[in-house]
């Protein structure tokens, strides 16, 4: 099972690079790059609602900004 980090990279690469305007390529890629920091590691078949909603929730406590984490 890939991690959301391999599949990530597979998908941009296939369905956003080529496909997509720069700005939104690079976009995507930014915001690839935040979950990727979140769960990139996770398995896709390992990441599930309560991983998301805790890593949504971690986002909004610190209202969206970059932190040292």
């Amino acid at each position: 099972m890939p991690t959301f980090q391999e599949f990530f990279e597979r998908w941009h690469a296939q369905c956003v690079i080529g496909t997509a305007g720069l700005e939104q390529e690079e976009r995507t890629e930014e915001l690839g790059a935040y979950a990727i920091r979140l769960f990139g590691d996770v398995p896709l078949d390992q990441l599930d609602t309560m991983r998301l909603a805790e890593d949504m929730k971690r986002l909004l406590d610190r209202g969206g900004r970059v932190t040292k984490e």
